[in-house]
């Protein structure tokens, strides 16, 4: 119902949010470093996948949502992270990637039902599911598209990073026109056709030193539920883009480190944000203001805080916080004393 959210931690942490609180409610300690998490549809069941430091294996582990119990396991050989993990729309099955893999898995035994093989040895990074079908882009921007229930490689995208519509059977691809813009097409599956495509005038290279340019790369892309609006990353900045017009509606550049997981509130009015900077955010879509940040420590302790500077935080959380008045800086201890 979009009122949680779960953040993953490579140490190996678990924290689970109350949004409309803003307040951490629960914390799961495990063995697995966690680089990617996913909740099934009824929101009873949490998944996380990484790498077991006990085991020194690739693997994923489950728990019931309303207890934090551990429910089971399942593991492979290996020294790599699972990259991204996504739940089949009948909840039954796991798909997960390593490395440039994409297996699979029944959720109730672990066992591995297929694994799509690929010509592409660009390790992928992001994995989408809706229906019979998946989509899986590499780090390149390049896309496949598969159907999970036959093993079938149907379709490949060259230079786009694709998205799985959540209306019918199409995929939202963004990437490169001709001019070296960015581009939003829709296709068909049936079909196999290209529907729509709009163009932002939006460059894809940007300055980088006096003469020199880099390609922006698409880090990850998210469509709301009505396929109105696609949300995408690109370093640290956040994108949200109208897709009819292909026009940018806000571009939010608060993270200061490099934003790694991005999604839709199920309603589509909130985005939310993870960086390499240590925060997630929260931000209004209707306003593109951000709302809060959240953050979770290593002793524990968590804080939330607002752009205007109000916080909440757990007993000890506080010691985290500084304050700044022009060149000195104080213990927020002494400013609440």
């Amino acid at each position: 119902d979009g009122g949680k959210m779960i953040v993953g931690m490579a140490s190996g942490t678990l924290h689970i949010w109350d949004l409309s609180s803003g307040r951490q409610i629960q914390t799961i300690k495990q063995s697995c470093g966690v680089n990617c998490v996913a909740i099934n549809e009824r929101g009873t069941t949490l998944f996380a996948g990484g790498w077991d430091f006990d085991t020194r294996r690739t693997g994923i582990k489950q728990w019931e949502s309303s207890s934090a119990k551990e429910l089971s396991s399942f593991s492979q050989d290996g020294g790599a992270w699972v990259n991204n993990l996504a739940i089949t729309s009948d909840g039954n099955d796991i798909l997960w990637v390593v490395s440039g893999n994409l297996i699979l898995s029944d959720i109730a035994t672990g066992r591995k039902i297929r694994s799509f093989s690929s010509n592409n040895p660009i390790e992928i990074n992001e994995v989408s599911t809706q229906g019979k079908y998946a989509t899986t882009c590499d780090r390149i921007n390049s896309s496949q598209l598969c159907n999970i229930e036959t093993g079938e490689a149907i379709h490949s995208f060259e230079g786009y990073h694709a998205v799985l519509s959540h209306i019918g059977n199409k995929i939202l691809l963004m990437g490169q026109d001709a001019e070296d813009q960015f581009a939003l097409k829709f296709w068909d599956i049936g079909t196999k056709q290209e529907i729509s495509s709009t163009s932002g005038h939006y460059p894809t290279r940007v300055p980088f030193g006096n003469t020199a340019y880099k390609s922006r790369q698409i880090n990850s892309l998210a469509i709301s539920d009505d396929d109105k609006l696609a949300l995408w990353s690109y370093d640290n900045e956040l994108h949200l883009w109208n897709i009819a017009e292909a026009k940018e509606l806000y571009l939010f550049t608060n993270h200061s480190g490099r934003i790694n997981s991005i999604g839709f509130s199920p309603n589509s009015k909130y985005v939310y944000s993870g960086s390499f900077d240590g925060s997630i955010r929260l931000w209004n879509v209707e306003t593109g203001k951000e709302m809060l940040r959240f953050y979770s420590f290593k002793d524990g302790e968590w804080l939330t805080i607002t752009p205007g500077g109000y916080f909440d935080c757990s007993p000890k959380g506080a010691n985290h916080l500084a304050v700044r008045e022009e060149n000195f800086i104080y213990d927020i201890n002494r400013v609440q004393n």
